[in-house]
C-alpha cells in the first residue's frame, strides 16, 4: 500500500502563512518608500535640468540659444534615459534586498511567539495525558464501590453519581484538549473513502437514545446517491457526534433536529438544523473560539466546557472542509458543512 506523505503540522502551516503575510506587509511598506524616493529623485533631476537650461537661456542671445538647445537636446535625452535606467536598477536591487530582509525580520518577529505557543501546546498535551490516568482510576473506583456496596444510603449514592458525572465531564475536557493540541502530522494518515450518508446514519443511530430521553425527533433527509469523501473515519464520526450532541443539548423538549445531505458539483454539502434556543448575533463570530460559551437564556442547566465547536472546526479543517454556523434566536441553529467530493 502506498503511504501518504507526511504533511507539515497545523501550527507550522499557520506560522508560515503569518510569516508570508508579514513579509508582504514589510515589502509593501518598503515598496512605498522606494516609490516616494524615486518620485523625489525624478523631480530633482527635472528641476536640475530646467535650472541649467534657464541659466543658459538667460545669458545667451537668440542665435546662441538655438545652438545650445540643438547641442544639449540630444544629450539631455540620453542623460534622462540613463538616469531612469540607473534609478530602475537601484529600485530593483533595493526591493530584492528589502524582500530578503523582510523575510528574515518577519521570522525573527514571530520566533518568540511561536516558541511560546509551542510551549503552551506541549504543556496542555502533557497535562492532559497526566490527567487521564487519575480520572480513569477515580471512575473505576466509583463503579467498583457502587457494585460492591449496593445498599449505600441515598445521599451517598447521589454524591457518587454526581462525582461520576463530573469525572466524565473532566474526561471529555481532557480528550477535547488532546484533540486540539495534537500535532497534525497524522492529518492524512488513516484517511479512507467513506460514504457521508452512511456515517450520518450511524451517528444518528448512536444519538437516538439521548434524543429520545429529551423527546426530540431526529430527522434525516439524506441524498439518494452515495456521497464519497476522503477523510479519517474516526474524526468524521467524532465531528458528527459533537454536532448532534450540541443540537440535542440546546433544543427544548418536543423539538427536532434535521440532518440534510446533497451534492453541488464537486462539493458535498451537509447541514444539521435544530429548533433550539438559537445563538445571539453578537456571539456568532466567537462560536469556534476555545472555551467560549454562549450565554443562552434557558441553558442554565446545560453544562459544557466550550470546546465542542472548537474541536468540530479543527476536525473539518483536517478533512479539507468548511464549516459555517447560522442562527436565529428563538428559531434555531443551522450548521453547514462542505467537503470536496471524490468521484
Amino acid at each position: 500500500m502506498r503511504q501518504m506523505p507526511t504533511p507539515k503540522s497545523f501550527l507550522s502551516t499557520q506560522f508560515d502563512r503569518a510569516r508570508l503575510k508579514l513579509t508582504l506587509l514589510y515589502l509593501g511598506i518598503s515598496g512605498c518608500i522606494v516609490i516616494l524616493f524615486s518620485i523625489a529623485a525624478l523631480n530633482a533631476q527635472r528641476y536640475a535640468v530646467d535650472r541649467v537650461l534657464s541659466v543658459l537661456e538667460s545669458r545667451a542671445g537668440i542665435t546662441e540659444r538655438q545652438l545650445v538647445s540643438s547641442l544639449l537636446g540630444q544629450r539631455l535625452e540620453q542623460f534622462d534615459l540613463a538616469f531612469k535606467q540607473r534609478l530602475l536598477m537601484v529600485n530593483i536591487a533595493l526591493l530584492i534586498g528589502a524582500g530578503v530582509a523582510s523575510y528574515f525580520l518577519s521570522g525573527a518577529s514571530l520566533r518568540s511567539i511561536r516558541e511560546n505557543v509551542e510551549s503552551q501546546e506541549e504543556f496542555a498535551a502533557d497535562a492532559s495525558h497526566e490527567l487521564r490516568t487519575p480520572l480513569t482510576t477515580i471512575s473505576m473506583e466509583i463503579v467498583a464501590l457502587q457494585k460492591t456496596h449496593k445498599r449505600l444510603p441515598a445521599p451517598v449514592k447521589e454524591t457518587l453519581q454526581s462525582v461520576q458525572q463530573e469525572v466524565r465531564r473532566m474526561q471529555e475536557i481532557v480528550d477535547g484538549l488532546l484533540t486540539l493540541v495534537r500535532d497534525d502530522q497524522d492529518k492524512l494518515v488513516g484517511r479512507q473513502l467513506i460514504d457521508l450518508n452512511q456515517m450520518w446514519a450511524e451517528s444518528v443511530k448512536q444519538m437516538q437514545p439521548l434524543a429520545k430521553d429529551k423527546h426530540i425527533a431526529l430527522k434525516t433527509q439524506l441524498s439518494k446517491d452515495p456521497l464519497l469523501v476522503h477523510v479519517t473515519p474516526d474524526q468524521m464520526k467524532q465531528l458528527f457526534l459533537i454536532l448532534l450532541d450540541n443540537a440535542i443539548k440546546y433544543t427544548p423538549k418536543g423539538g427536532s433536529v434535521t440532518i440534510t445531505t446533497n451534492q453541488k458539483g464537486r462539493t458535498v454539502l451537509a447541514s444539521i438544523e435544530d429548533t433550539g434556543v438559537g445563538i445571539p448575533a453578537a456571539d456568532l463570530p466567537h462560536v469556534f473560539d476555545r472555551f467560549y460559551r454562549v450565554q443562552r437564556f434557558d441553558s442554565s442547566s446545560t453544562r459544557g466546557a466550550g470546546l465542542g465547536l472548537t474541536i468540530a472546526h479543527k476536525l473539518v479543517e483536517n478533512a479539507d472542509g468548511h464549516i459555517q454556523v447560522a442562527s436565529t434566536m428563538g428559531v434555531g441553529t443551522r450548521v453547514n458543512l462542505r467537503f470536496p467530493k471524490v468521484s
